[in-house]
Order: structure tokens, then C-alpha cells, then sequence
């Protein structure tokens, strides 16, 4: 075999491959003798037909399972040869194939990047872990109360106030905004308005001027939205708008005591607010630790420069888009309507899929250095967390990984996070 390897960009190669006659022949016998081992022809049992009748009858297919045959032992055979770490097959390209010529073919493939870590033990870096005090026990102990709150019709002749909520009917007067958080065609729009503090206010004020008013009852709103509001088409425009409740409910709250806190389980209320301290503190620490590890990895991606196999990026920015629009259209937002901001979206998938792709080959090379290795055990904890979340068997889930992109992905993701684990340990707090 002849094998020449062209550069054609940091982590793209060139193999051009050759491979005399005498070397391509033991394959085409081999496929051939599969054929005839395995052909069910009329009139002779099972792998007893004729040689000549079975490449008759299946030459075309004898052929392909030959050209497929070759390239790829030639291609493997080739990579190893060069000791190349492929990434990916770019194109197969210019294939000559025939048993007195032998093969010669280009192969463009995807190479593992080089490059030259930093220092990457003692990492500086911060560590900010919030306190959490009496204030934020008790606001969670609100938000618990809310969602337990018991909720009654209100009566015709009651009026708005703090604790109720609403189904309001919004319609746009005049012709001033066109928008898509607005009335399309001016045609009136419901909304769920909740009267307590903190709740969400999508126009400015509207819970002020329904503050009051009875179901049924019309209210006009001249809403200023700020500056810097994120939907360009209403940022800094006033916008008159018509307000009427169509229902109302009154929130009844249960008193935050004892018997509150036996409804969750709890024998008494200094028990419920130990409790939420606690997974307080653990959110806090939750938060903290994320950060600490987001940093130095920040760090090492600041520090650790490289050009990226293009075949890879490209796969990866597939998914940074396709995870934002999902995004966007979980949150209600039709893509559609930010065509003015499609630069931007882009941009953001761009980084994101560098910044992922690059993480993964910090991280494997430090485990590759460190030694760092996933046992089975590991393997087999990370498979059943999956299937649990799923909701299948682990077999199943086992089945399916190792059918998708193959068991060593999910080895080699748990060496990667236990490199970060390395990093984070090693780290020095400043």
C-alpha cells in the first residue's frame, strides 16, 4: 500500500491511497466466496451453486460489497499506518477500483487537534457562596403558602385587589405598535393576571389600573414601555390599550403555621423552615460550585488556543441551533418574528458550539494525561441514571446508546467530568 497524506488545513488531511492488484484480489475472493456460501439459487441447494452462475446472477451487488470492502480495509489500514486520530470521513472521492488496476482513492478526513495545555493545576479562582438568611426563609415559606392557598370564585360586585386573580381581556387601541406581544389585527387578547407582588407584568401598569374594577368592567391603560424592553418593536413606545376582567378568583391563603407545615410532611413549623433552610443552603453551595467549575473552565478555554475540525464544529452548531429554537418556542416566541435578530441568534449558536467542542478536547487531553479512566461501574451507574429519566429499562437504554454514538461515548464522558473534578480539586481559591 501507498499512502500519501496532504495537509490541507490544521485538522484536515489528504490521504491518497493506492493499492496494487495483487493486494485487492484476496478480497474480491472473499466477497465471493460469502456470495456463494450464502446464495439461495432455484434448482441447487444452499452455498452448491456454480461460482460462475452466482457472480452472474449477483454481480452488481458482488461488486459493491467488493468496492465497500476495500476501501474501507484500505482506509483503516492507511489511518493506522500514518497514526492519525480521526475525528471524522469528510468525502471518499476518485475511486479507481478493478482487480488488474487495484484501487486508488483520496480520502479527506477530520483529525484530532494539537495543542499545548496551560499549568492547569492551581487554578485561581473565586468562590462566592450566598448566605442565606431569615428573609429568604421566609419569602420561600410565602411562595409555599402560595402554592397551597385554596382558590374561591369571586362574586360579581368584588373588587380587584392584592391576592385575586384575573382573566383579562386586552385589546390595543389606535394604530401606534404592531407587535407580536400584542393584539394581532387589534383583535382582544387573554391574559391571567396575578395581583401579588413580584408577579409577572408584561404591560406596564396593567395591574394598577385594574386595581378595583369588577368582572366586566372596561378600563383604559396607557402603557410606557422602557427602553430597554427585549421586544424591539414596543421598546420605548406608549401604547393605549383596553382592560376588562372576564374572571376572578380570590386566593384564599392558609395561615403559616403548624398545621401548614403537617400538610407537607413536617411535624411543626420550625421543622418546615429548618427544612427550607436547608435545601437553601444546598441551592446556595448548588450555585457556588457550578460557578466555581464554569470559571475554570473559562480559564482554560481563555488559555488554551486551537483550530477546530470543521466537521465537528459543524455537527455541534446543528444542536446549539436546533436547542435554541426549542427554547425560544418553549417560551412561547415564534422564531419567525426575530428575522432582525437572526445575526445575533447565530452568533450565539456559534460560541456555544465552539465553546462545547473545545471543552471536550481540554478535558479529554487532561484525562488522557492524568490517566483517568471510567470503570464499569461507572459506566453502568451513568446508563441506569439515564434509563431512570427516561423512564425505560436499562438494557433498553444500554441498547440504544450503544446503537446511537456507542458505549465508549459515555466513557468517555465521565472521564472528561472527572478531569473537571481534578481541576476543581486542584484549584486555588483566591
Amino acid at each position: 500500500m501507498k499512502v500519501e497524506v496532504q495537509t490541507l488545513d490544521s485538522c484536515r488531511r489528504l490521504l491518497q491511497i493506492e493499492i496494487p492488484a495483487e493486494d485487492v484480489r484476496p478480497n474480491y475472493e472473499q466477497v465471493v466466496r460469502e456470495f456463494v456460501r450464502n446464495a439461495n439459487i432455484p434448482g441447487f441447494r444452499k452455498g452448491k451453486a456454480p461460482r460462475n452462475l452466482v457472480e452472474r446472477r449477483f454481480a452488481s451487488s458482488i461488486e459493491e460489497e467488493f468496492r465497500q470492502n476495500t476501501i474501507s480495509r484500505a482506509y483503516r489500514e492507511a489511518v493506522k499506518a500514518q497514526g492519525l486520530s480521526i475525528v471524522s470521513v469528510v468525502s471518499v472521492e476518485n475511486v479507481k477500483l478493478g482487480l488488474a488496476s487495484g484501487l486508488s482513492c483520496d480520502v479527506t478526513v477530520d483529525v484530532t487537534p494539537e495543542f499545548e495545555l496551560p499549568e492547569y493545576r492551581g487554578i485561581p479562582v473565586k468562590y462566592e457562596l450566598a448566605e442565606v438568611n431569615d428573609e429568604d426563609v421566609d419569602q420561600h415559606l410565602s411562595e409555599l403558602q402560595r402554592q397551597m392557598a385554596d382558590y374561591e370564585e369571586a362574586t360579581p360586585e368584588h373588587e380587584l385587589t392584592d391576592n385575586d386573580v384575573c382573566l383579562v381581556s386586552i385589546q390595543q387601541l389606535g394604530q401606534e405598535a404592531e407587535s407580536a406581544e400584542v393584539s394581532e389585527a387589534q383583535q382582544p387578547q387573554m391574559a391571567l393576571i396575578e395581583f401579588r407582588e413580584g408577579a409577572l407584568e408584561n404591560i406596564p401598569g396593567i395591574k394598577d389600573a385594574l386595581k378595583g374594577a369588577k368582572v366586566g368592567e372596561k378600563r383604559e391603560l396607557e402603557a410606557t414601555y422602557p427602553a430597554d424592553h427585549p421586544n424591539e418593536d414596543l421598546a420605548g413606545k406608549t401604547i393605549q390599550y383596553e382592560v376588562t376582567p372576564s374572571m376572578v378568583r380570590r386566593v384564599i391563603l392558609k395561615a403559616i403555621d403548624d398545621e401548614l407545615a403537617r400538610t407537607t410532611g413536617h411535624e411543626t413549623l420550625a421543622d418546615l423552615k429548618e427544612t427550607l433552610r436547608k435545601n437553601l443552603e444546598q441551592s446556595a453551595k448548588n450555585q457556588a460550585d457550578n460557578k466555581r467549575r464554569n470559571d475554570i473552565m473559562e480559564y482554560m478555554l481563555n488559555n488554551t488556543k486551537f483550530e477546530l475540525p470543521k466537521s465537528q464544529f459543524e455537527w455541534e452548531l446543528k444542536d446549539a441551533v436546533s436547542e435554541i429554537l426549542s427554547d425560544m418556542r418553549s417560551r412561547g416566541i415564534d422564531p419567525s418574528q426575530l428575522e432582525d435578530q437572526q445575526e445575533e441568534l447565530a452568533e450565539v449558536a456559534r460560541n456555544r458550539a465552539e465553546g462545547r467542542v473545545r471543552t471536550r478536547y481540554i478535558l479529554s487531553r487532561i484525562a488522557d494525561l492524568e490517566e483517568i479512566e471510567a470503570s464499569q461501574r461507572e459506566i453502568n451507574l451513568r446508563i441506569g441514571q439515564m434509563a431512570q429519566s427516561r423512564e425505560v429499562e436499562f438494557d433498553k437504554m444500554a441498547e440504544e446508546i450503544e446503537s446511537n454514538y456507542g458505549i465508549d461515548a459515555v466513557a468517555n464522558e465521565i472521564r472528561r467530568m472527572k478531569a473537571l473534578d481534578l481541576l476543581e480539586n486542584e484549584s486555588k481559591t483566591v
